[in-house]
């Protein structure tokens, strides 16, 4: 499990930078609760969330560069 500054870390451990650092959905059910719960737009709203705040997304990504 990683936090952001983790993530990060390792990423440039590996010698490689950042491009981009991201997150995706904000994760506040189980995924059947979260199936059984939010239709369609709610489920458009965590994402658009992890988006915004990847520092509390359910998941992280980057695009990294071959420095």
């Amino acid at each position: 499990m990683y936090t952001p500054d983790t993530f990060r870390e390792e990423i440039r451990q590996a010698g490689l930078g950042i491009q981009t650092f991201g997150g995706v959905f904000i994760k506040i059910l189980s995924n059947a609760q979260t199936q059984a719960t939010f239709d369609a737009e709610q489920l458009r709203a965590l994402l658009a969330i992890g988006e915004r705040y990847p520092e509390i997304a359910a998941e992280m990504y980057v695009v990294a560069t071959n420095e």
